[in-house]
């Protein structure tokens, strides 16, 4: 839904599809991460948006935006999951 409401936000003009470019991306990466989330049954399908952020807290990817993991993350952890995380938080 929110996507589809900045989508239509677009069309009101460049200056405006320029700010929710963020918005954008941001709502992407909340879907993907719910999905992949509840699959590896880490997350509640009825978890709001701050329980979810809790959980990355509590787990230690809340920093990791996809590029700076192998600075915030264990070295053991190269092969997870985690190691390409792009967090909820962020």
């Amino acid at each position: 839904m929110l996507e589809e409401i900045v989508r239509l936000m677009y069309k009101f003009g460049s200056a405006l599809g320029f700010a929710f470019d963020d918005i954008v991306q941001k709502a992407g990466t909340i879907r993907t991460n719910r999905e992949f989330q509840m699959k590896q049954g880490n997350w509640q399908e009825d978890w709001n948006l701050m329980q979810m952020i809790n959980w990355e807290k509590e787990n230690k990817v809340v920093e990791c935006n996809g590029k700076n993991n192998s600075s915030k993350l264990d070295k053991t952890l190269k092969d997870q999951w985690q190691w390409t995380y792009v967090s909820t938080a962020r």
